[in-house]
């Protein structure tokens, strides 16, 4: 890649975790694409509740800058989590005052819906199954999907789930940092 070029970026899966990210990029004027398998953003249902921590969840949608507009779908009452016995005895309690955190829940369709009204149109590509990726020479990679498109990104990011066909190209070790 040219020094001055900007990479083109492809997120393989438009779920919470790739559309945050696409959304975060957005806000830093850095454009990449979302490739999503399903065909629209209603063909399925997109799950149950998520929790959200101050250190993860909270702070991408606050680095997505849709504070506000988290609120308006965040629940955050019923934060407490009880483990009873079989005779109906408490044997452990978790109570987001204990440690002072917020952990609201959000629907994933809702967050998805947020995310999808937040995102510049055309970000996200529906109907884009994956079938390989292939690290080309010069250290781009294409990507092959079954709808027989082919397209060559600088940098790509596997948000598609267990499956994943993007993450197993790669096993990257971080660095172990201590707060």
């Amino acid at each position: 890649m040219a020094q001055n070029k900007t990479p083109r970026i492809a997120i393989i899966g438009g779920g919470p975790g790739g559309l945050t990210l696409a959304r975060i990029l957005q806000t830093h004027n850095i454009p990449t694409t979302v490739f999503e398998r399903e065909n629209n953003p209603y063909e399925r249902p997109q799950g149950g509740t998520l929790d959200l921590h101050s250190e993860s969840g909270l702070l991408a949608v606050h680095m997505a800058g849709l504070d506000e507009q988290f609120k308006t779908i965040a629940r955050y009452e019923d934060q407490e989590g009880s483990l009873l016995s079989k005779d109906g005895e408490k044997l452990f309690s978790s109570d987001e005052t204990e440690d002072g955190e917020d952990r609201p829940e959000v629907d994933r369709t809702a967050l998805r819906a947020m995310l999808l009204d937040s995102m510049v149109p055309g970000v996200v590509r529906w109907g884009y199954n994956l079938r390989s990726v292939q690290q080309l020479d010069d250290g781009s990679y294409e990507l092959l999907f079954e709808n027989g498109l082919t397209e060559t990104y600088d940098l790509v990011v596997g948000a598609d789930g267990a499956w994943s066909h993007v993450r197993p190209l790669y096993r990257v070790q971080l660095p172990h940092i201590q707060a």
